[in-house]
């Protein structure tokens, strides 16, 4: 079988040579901007990519890449932004536009992993960062942003390098996927669950790109030109509350409660992958609980906390799967009522992955929060979430508001009973709904910085 020319240039991206242009980014951090002003890759966000980078022409090594650095942090904040304005009108029985703005964040997520191992999505012209220092090259063809961002990813999780990046910055309980993984003698089942995972995540990316009239159809058709079904209103608030509890920080874990839940589901998938049994059936539940219980003593945890871990793998305790997870998972028709809340599920999922490697990147780098303060400062103050001036101690401070936001809201669902409307959700919690729409909070405090 032929080689696939796009695959073998991708082969070539580097991820040591992104982590030493991060390095080389510090010098322009002290200046107050992510990259120098007179690095003429920064002129592609006034202008098409294709007039920036001249095919046949030397790209200017440094530049290139020290730009492609700084994109992986701007990509994945831009994302949690976009997230953020979607989860916004998806809670106003706006669907469509819902679809059209966390499918944009998906991409955003893409394009910031994408970056963090050497490859530059642009416009139609991309360039991949070798490992040699001094080289990078232009991707043949010209393949549009939607189409090259799902091959590229495609073939990221295709490789084993992705499963070992997912199985470090998971961590549940603060201890590594892997570490968890070896526990249980399932180390081998990493890279097609994480391969499983990447390419479900960002199947969106895939049929938009494979399908511009479905991209078409969320981005510039007529959304109400006939008669559509809707979400109701309690299951929209329903859905954006799990969001948020799904991403609740803590000091050590800054992603615990996603965490948890996928190292359920892959331990359930570990289970099935070498048994031939599904654990989730009744008929199966006491074997899986004995493995476990015969495993987990291996991590160190003291009793009454290994007691609790068993109660959660085997679904004694929460033993509803995530929403945001089982939604992740799901692949209807963009017909379906609920396929805006697919999206935004898969979304939320990789941008916690692109996240998980920021704050990976910006550690490796030495890079600290007073270190990116330039950044960060007018980031939070344009999005209103503090006052200009304000000083944030902790990022983890953040979460305060919308611990605040949810308490509200259960106390108010709590007093409607069964049955609410989209209007009676705007009248009485609007204040509360528009802060659960600030994912920006996401984005800093899930850097671990």
């Amino acid at each position: 079988m032929a080689a696939n020319p796009l695959k073998t240039h991708l082969r070539k991206a580097s991820r040591d040579a992104i982590k030493e242009a991060v390095r080389r980014l510090r010098p322009h951090l002290s200046s107050g901007q992510w990259i120098g002003l007179r690095n003429i890759y920064s002129r592609s966000y006034k202008r098409n990519s294709s007039e920036v980078i001249i095919r046949g022409r030397p790209l200017r090594q440094r530049q290139i890449q020290n730009y492609i650095a700084a994109s992986i942090f701007t990509h994945c904040g831009d994302g949690w932004s976009l997230l953020g304005r979607a989860l916004n009108v998806q809670i106003k029985g706006d669907a469509s536009n819902s679809v059209h703005l966390a499918y944009y964040a998906e991409l955003r997520a893409a394009m910031s992993i994408l970056g963090s191992i050497g490859i530059g999505v642009f416009n139609r012209t991309h360039v991949i960062v070798t490992d040699r220092a001094t080289r990078s090259v232009i991707v043949p063809g010209q393949k549009g942003t939607h189409k090259f961002t799902w091959e590229a990813l495609e073939h990221w999780a295709d490789r084993k390098l992705s499963a070992e990046t997912l199985a470090e910055i998971i961590t549940p309980g603060s201890i590594t996927l892997s570490v968890w993984l070896n526990a249980f003698g399932a180390s081998s089942n990493l890279h097609p669950i994480g391969r499983s995972w990447l390419k479900s995540w960002g199947v969106d990316i895939k049929q938009f790109g494979d399908d511009q009239v479905l991209r078409n159809h969320s981005s510039y058709r007529p959304s109400r030109i006939l008669p559509k079904t809707n979400t109701p209103a309690s299951d929209s608030l329903a859905f954006l509350s799990e969001l948020w509890r799904m991403c609740e920080p803590n000091p050590s874990s800054r992603f615990d409660e996603i965490d948890r839940h996928l190292l359920r589901a892959s331990l359930a998938e570990a289970y099935k992958a070498v048994n031939g049994a599904d654990p989730r059936l009744p008929a199966n539940s006491a074997k899986y609980r004995a493995w476990i219980e015969e495993r987990i003593p291996t991590l160190g945890f003291t009793p009454p906390i290994q007691s609790a871990w068993v109660d959660f793998i085997t679904w004694h305790t929460q033993p509803n799967e995530s929403r945001i997870i089982e939604e992740a998972g799901r692949f209807t028709s963009i017909d379906d009522p609920n396929y805006h809340l697919q999206v935004l599920a898969r979304a939320t999922l990789l941008l916690r992955i692109s996240t998980g490697i920021n704050g990976s990147l910006l550690r490796e780098a030495g890079f600290t929060k007073t270190d990116l303060e330039f950044w960060w400062q007018p980031y939070v103050a344009d999005h209103g979430l503090i006052q200009n001036g304000t000083a944030i101690a902790d990022f983890l401070d953040l979460w305060a508001d919308i611990d605040t936001a949810l308490q509200d809201v259960r106390t108010w669902e709590t007093s409607q009973g069964a049955t609410y409307s989209y209007n009676d959700l705007i009248r009485n919690i609007s204040q509360q709904i528009f802060r659960l729409s600030e994912c920006e909070r996401i984005s800093l405090w899930g850097l671990g910085i």
